[in-house]
């Protein structure tokens, strides 16, 4: 059986690792973390925070994510990062991070540089909508994240999709043509996605998602279908 430092490990994975306090404070990190922040000693993380680190400006966007894994909500972000190198992307994923007495004391994340070429592809379209460089981000994300934001609705694996293309502006024949259905399923989704929402008209659907920062949101399927084709998907 192989004696394998599970700490040593952590901190040389190629991926960010950090966990940080109920006040945004940074409690420590790996390797990987300590480079984006362009610190080359692990101990001065420790108290970091987002407003002093070279990603300063999205600090507030980083921080809505840290308060939604406090609270259990739990998803990955496509999101604009500021690093010691300088400007990219990265997939970001957040938990609670939980004391040896069960009790949440803060939250612990990864970060991931996007560096495929079909989902750097896809960034590039969603970038067009979502300002990611203006200090936007993409929440990536299952039905329970959905069913958190808009008051318990439940929505299907197919209205889910049928939503997300809706708000990306395809027609119902364009939705149907990508999900390999007919026009009129697509429309017997809208419609059930109208009444869950509590909404009469297509044009109310469509401001209530933007209300609800939906305009945003990638349903995880769809991610992962995007992602699938090839490997490594990040560096």
């Amino acid at each position: 059986m192989l004696n394998i430092d599970k700490e040593a490990l952590l901190m040389h994975l190629p991926t960010c690792v950090f966990w940080k306090d109920m006040d945004y404070a940074t409690l420590g990190g790996n390797i990987a973390f300590g480079k984006l922040a362009g610190i080359s000693s692990l101990a001065k993380l420790e108290g970091l925070n987002d407003h002093n680190a070279p990603w300063s400006k999205y600090a507030e966007l980083y921080h809505k994510h840290d308060e939604d894994a406090y609270h259990g909500l739990i998803y990955s972000q496509l999101e604009p990062m500021m690093s010691h190198d300088g400007y990219q992307v990265m997939l970001t994923e957040k938990k609670p991070l939980i004391d040896s007495n069960g009790t949440i004391c803060g939250i612990v994340g990864t970060a991931m540089k996007v560096d495929n070429s079909l989902l750097k592809a896809f960034v590039y379209e969603l970038d067009k909508t979502t300002t990611l460089s203006k200090g936007s981000a993409v929440v990536i994300a299952d039905e329970t994240y959905l069913e958190k934001r808009v008051n318990g609705a439940k929505l299907s694996k197919r209205e889910i999709e049928c939503l997300y293309y809706t708000l990306r502006g395809y027609t119902t024949k364009m939705i149907g043509q990508q999900l390999n259905v007919s026009y009129r399923t697509v429309q017997t989704h809208i419609e059930k996605i109208k009444v869950k929402f509590g909404c009469r008209l297509k044009s109310e659907l469509i401001s209530l998602a933007e209300d609800l920062g939906l305009m945003r949101f990638v349903p995880q399927h769809v991610f992962e279908g995007i992602c699938r084709p090839s490997s490594p998907i990040f560096c």
